[in-house]
């Protein structure tokens, strides 16, 4: 039978097919999946596993997978590694709900025995997922990922147990547009074994912006060799190596960077406000809302996920400081302990413009920057 089968799919359909039934996938879904015939289905079922498949429909609703809470916390797991190795993309993808799945087996809490999902159920939330019927959400408390139909009620978070209220739900719903990523890794994640959730999708997000991996992995914790080979498949070429710049002074330099550290420096210290470590999954958050939101020029300028873990770690440390334009309102940086002070990058564009009698343009110095210095010294509130 799998001579016929062969003769009407592809090996690649085939492959597919071979590995959701191996996963004790029921025939119909991998007839819906793969497009091969019922009958075939079922003889490569028998020769897979060695005795008929099971009768009855496969499980429709989606509900029985969120309930109890623990199970929700596997559901929850699962749709971020599948989405992590799906993005952007409007339709089920089979085969990357078998990586996903395999991601999941391993990485699953200790209870999986008792509360995990099987093959069937990761389906249904793969397909609700991409219908729009299930929408994946962080913690407003914790950061872990919660599931929730549009129409549902807030609830509580699965992991953490804290109310989702009213407006956690809706700060939940802005979701931001997606971002373009490389092919979906699959090797490396199978090398991380025992690994949490929430430190796999912090990996996940982290390197599809290409950073070193050393920083990925002090960040999450994950094995160095794992996260290259994850690299190495999202973006099919090894990471890169060489030193990191060696501190903030060479980020505001030009004026046009500094006006783009500024902003990345303030979206970070607003998601971060009172902490007093650096905080992976928020600069991960910072870096990528300056993406959507930073000037035209971020080509030329902007700042690489590199330099933004270098701009987080230094206002964390206290070697650099923002601080709020008393004259345009904007976030400008200045270093703790440099004796030059240099002042709000978007205004000193404004006042430059205006030349003064006997004054070449660019020797004006902003009063701005003097006011903002003087408002720090007082120890009055800055943008941070």
């Amino acid at each position: 039978m799998i001579q016929g089968l062969r003769t009407q799919a592809d090996a690649a359909t085939l492959r597919v097919a071979i590995r959701l039934l191996e996963r004790g996938a029921r025939t119909t879904l991998v007839r819906v999946a793969t497009g091969l015939p019922g009958a075939g289905v079922r003889s490569l079922y028998a020769q897979v596993h060695g005795r008929r498949p099971p009768q009855g429909p496969p499980p429709q609703q989606v509900t029985e997978q969120l309930a109890p809470r623990r199970r929700h916390v596997h559901a929850a797991l699962l749709a971020a590694l599948y989405q992590g190795l799906t993005p952007g993309r409007a339709v089920l993808d089979p085969e990357a709900l078998v990586d996903a799945y395999d991601a999941y087996e391993a990485f699953a809490p200790e209870d999986r025995q008792m509360h995990g999902l099987d093959i069937n159920g990761a389906w249904l939330i793969a397909r609700d997922l991409r219908a729009g019927a299930l929408r994946l959400h962080p913690c407003p408390h914790c950061g872990s990922p919660y599931l929730r139909a549009p129409a549902q009620p807030p609830g509580h978070c699965p992991q953490c147990g804290q109310a989702l209220g009213p407006v956690a739900a809706a700060a939940a719903d802005l979701e931001r547009p997606p971002h373009p990523a490389g092919p979906p890794p699959r090797g490396g994640l199978r090398a991380i074994e025992r690994a949490d959730e929430a430190r796999v999708h912090l990996a996940l997000r982290m390197l599809r912006h290409q950073p070193r991996v050393a920083i990925v992995a002090l960040a999450t914790g994950l094995p160095e060799g794992a996260l290259t080979a994850i690299y190495h498949d999202l973006h099919g070429a090894a990471p890169r190596s060489g030193p990191l710049p060696e501190g903030v002074a060479r980020l505001m330099v030009p004026r046009r960077r500094h006006v783009h550290a500024a902003l990345l420096a303030a979206l970070y210290q607003g998601l971060t406000r009172g902490r007093a470590v650096l905080d992976p999954q928020a600069l991960a958050d910072a870096y990528e809302r300056y993406a959507d939101w930073a000037p035209a020029d971020r080509l030329r300028y902007g700042l690489s996920f590199n330099e933004a873990w270098i701009l987080a770690r230094d206002l964390r440390t206290g070697e650099a400081r923002l601080h709020r334009c008393v004259a345009c309102g904007g976030p400008w940086l200045a270093l703790t302990h440099s004796p030059v002070t240099p002042g709000c990058p978007t205004c000193t564009r404004e006042l430059n413009r205006t030349t003064v009698h006997g004054v070449r343009r660019g020797r004006e110095r902003p009063s701005c920057a003097r006011g903002a210095a003087a408002l720090a010294d007082a120890g009055l509130p800055t943008a941070g």
